[in-house]
């Protein structure tokens, strides 16, 4: 999403089956909040006090989103990829890792 949002093509990621159903602006400024509530550092996201203001509101100012902290740069359409998330059981920690292994 974020490579469609700096090139300027976010658009792409609305189902054709809505054809013109929407209003691009909206879906643009939804995409925008949404952006905004994963940026990597906590406290560049906006809280939802900001985000139902910004949704209810056509004059909030909306900042510019950052890049997210992770992006799937890669569609993983190969056929013998596999991909893993597990919790982590170990230290204490309450991680998540996420292993993808390419077979073949």
């Amino acid at each position: 999403m974020w490579e469609l949002w700096r090139e300027e093509r976010a658009l792409e990621i609305v189902d054709s089956s809505l054809q013109e159903l929407y209003h691009p602006q909206e879906v643009l400024k939804c995409i925008q909040i949404g952006l905004l509530c994963v940026q990597e550092n906590a406290m560049d996201r906006p809280s939802m006090l900001a985000v139902v203001f910004m949704l209810s509101s056509s004059e909030a100012a909306i900042p510019s989103p950052k890049e997210p902290a992770f992006i799937f740069r890669e569609i993983c359409s190969k056929p013998h990829t596999l991909i893993e998330v597990q919790e982590d059981d170990g230290g204490g920690g309450g991680g998540v890792e996420l292993a993808i292994n390419k077979h073949g």
